[in-house]
């Protein structure tokens, strides 16, 4: 066999790799970026979803445009259902909790103006942790938001790795609804109530004294999820 022939067979697999490659992370999805595809047992449950929420979450903001979004940090991702009637006028709207996870005030407040800009707002919810809240200078952060290269989401490692584990972890319960919401301990209320408390007061702790000092806060006698 030639060289040429040689690296002609070479490149031509490689070629059909690729091809492979791509169409499995198109089908399985496994960042929930195309969302057209839900074959349960297969990838219905996105279970590598919460790893690249920072990058996915703008993405989809920006492609269903929703009416209703809830901003914050992990507390509102996990408590505030973006489905709830009540946030969606029956059905009314479109809603997305685009709370995510571990998010600052300075995150959280470029967020809103990214979805100002990229939405068509009626509703906007913002969860807010104790502390100061200045306004912030959001050009550099909100520029890379809402682009995601198409060799990122087909050809990289990091898709390939995320559909063998999406296909792979199936049996796991899911982490987040398709609409942002955080699932966090959702089938062990008092599990959650514990997390919440023991959170919030850590905030409350880290805090300036001269932001809380005159504030008192308290906890419901009975804490509810939707």
């Amino acid at each position: 066999m030639s060289p040429e022939s040689y690296s002609r067979i070479c490149l031509y697999w490689i070629f059909l790799l690729l091809i492979l490659i791509a169409i499995i992370n198109r089908v399985v999805d496994p960042f929930w970026y195309y969302r057209d595809l839900h074959i349960v047992g297969f990838n219905a449950t996105k279970t590598e979803f919460h790893s690249y929420e920072n990058q996915i979450k703008p993405v989809v903001l920006k492609q269903s445009r929703p009416e209703v979004v809830i901003f914050g940090n992990s507390f509102f991702e996990i408590g505030l259902n973006p489905s709830h009637p009540s946030l969606t006028e029956n059905g009314l709207y479109r809603s997305y909790n685009f709370a995510i996870a571990a998010s600052e005030w300075d995150k959280v407040y470029c967020h809103v103006l990214y979805a100002m800009e990229n939405t068509n707002l009626k509703t906007v919810i913002i969860g807010i942790a104790p502390g100061s809240l200045p306004k912030i200078d959001c050009t550099v952060q909100n520029k890379s938001l809402g682009k995601l290269e198409w060799q990122t989401l087909l050809l990289s490692f990091d898709a390939l790795r995320g559909s063998f584990n999406t296909i792979r972890h199936q049996n796991k319960p899911a982490t987040h609804s398709i609409d942002g919401l955080f699932y966090y301990h959702r089938n062990n209320s008092p599990r959650i109530e514990q997390v919440y408390k023991f959170y919030f007061d850590r905030y409350l702790k880290l805090s300036s004294s001269k932001t809380c000092s005159n504030i008192t806060y308290t906890y419901p006698s009975t804490w509810t999820y939707p």
